[in-house]
């Protein structure tokens, strides 16, 4: 520090190997935002350094996520199609906490039958991962998919299906007597809950 025309102190806290995906798209978005207004060159010089670090960081994890490993919970996404980013990016999280889950664009092959793949997943999955939004509630396809999975979970009496909240919405009738994890305001602290549970 003596030696720096400049530096800054950062608390020990916020310093992480691990960026959620989540995060680094709201960072990125934000950088943009920020670069298409900035005047002052320097400062959009910096703001370019870290869109760039920000970028390769997103990458990255995006590329490492499609290596998936066998050793942690094998998790299946419930998601309607308008929530795929979130989807994609609770997927990098999980791939790198050492988990395997399974979604279905990432999974399924051309060609392969698409009800038939999702029956295999539904088998395999530790747990179920419905995530609740405007999108998934009206969706008919998600509502069927998790309304079956909850009727096996009833006959099997086994714990599967965690709802994610990750928009302001009502909760369906079968969920209501379960417990959810709220994503909509603290990704961070939701992912680090749903963790500790796996």
């Amino acid at each position: 520090m003596l030696f720096c025309t400049k530096y800054y102190r950062i608390p020990i806290e916020y310093c992480s190997n691990t960026i959620p995906m989540r995060d680094l798209v709201k960072r990125i978005e934000e950088l943009k935002d920020s670069i298409w207004h900035e005047k002052k060159s320097t400062q959009k010089n910096a703001l370019l350094v870290e869109l760039d670090y920000a970028k390769t960081q997103f990458y990255e994890k995006h590329i490492l996520s499609s290596i998936s490993s066998d050793k942690g919970r094998r998790l299946l996404i419930y998601h309607s199609s308008k929530d795929k980013a979130f989807a994609n990016c609770l997927y990098a999280d999980l791939v790198e906490q050492g988990h395997s889950p399974w979604l279905d664009d990432r999974d399924i092959k051309p060609g392969q039958s698409i009800p038939k793949e999702i029956q295999k997943a539904l088998k395999y999955a530790d747990y179920i991962l419905v995530l609740l939004s405007q999108n998934s509630i009206i969706s008919d396809w998600v509502a069927a998919e998790w309304e079956a999975a909850s009727w096996d979970e009833v006959t099997n009496q086994n714990v599967k299906i965690i709802p994610l909240l990750i928009e302001n919405r009502d909760i369906p009738s079968l969920l209501k007597t379960k417990k959810y994890i709220d994503f909509r305001e603290d990704y961070q602290s939701s992912l680090d809950y749903l963790l500790k549970f796996l």
